[in-house]
């Protein structure tokens, strides 16, 4: 039997917007944390009352604490939570959430001479994903849609790796 070209690409097509294309997505993030982790160096640019961050222009401060800030973007929140007492090379958030780890979060970590990071996805709904990313004790969580995943994953860990650690 022939298959038109037109219902394979139909076929193609369907399993790219249904579950075949998140393991790319989720690589793609994986790898665009892993990328920023290595080789960025970004400034702070932005100053709390407690830390210097690094802040991307369409990003705002909406709420601080002592310890956990609430960023935004469009509307969307961001959770940053900065552990004053855990160095860059700290693995405790990293096994809080492995400890977490089921079959719906996608989690991968990198390492230097300097600090331990680690980027973690969660499914929660169809197209819907949290996107965590931190570095020693500290970590940034949103949720993104599928198609954002590897530039929320970039920016994030931007910000996160210019926040300075013990």
């Amino acid at each position: 039997m022939i298959i038109p070209k037109s219902i394979r690409i139909l076929c193609v097509a369907a399993c790219v917007t249904t579950g075949c294309s998140y393991e790319d997505h989720s690589n793609k993030a994986k790898e665009a944390a892993e990328t920023v982790f290595f080789d960025a160096s970004l400034k702070p640019d932005y100053q709390t009352e407690t830390i210097k961050l690094y802040l991307p222009e369409d990003f705002i401060v909406a709420e601080e604490s002592e310890n956990n800030f609430i960023l935004e973007k469009s509307g969307n929140p961001y959770i940053l939570f900065v552990n004053p007492h855990e160095n860059r090379k700290s693995r405790t958030l990293y096994e809080t959430v492995k400890q977490l780890n089921n079959k719906d979060i996608d989690l991968a970590n990198f390492e230097d001479r300097e600090s331990f990071g680690f980027i973690a996805i969660r499914d929660l709904d169809e197209k819907k994903y949290e996107v965590s990313v931190g570095i020693g004790g500290v970590k940034l969580t949103t949720e993104t849609s599928e198609k954002n995943l590897s530039d929320e994953a970039a920016q994030m860990m931007a910000i996160v790796d210019s926040i300075a650690q013990k």
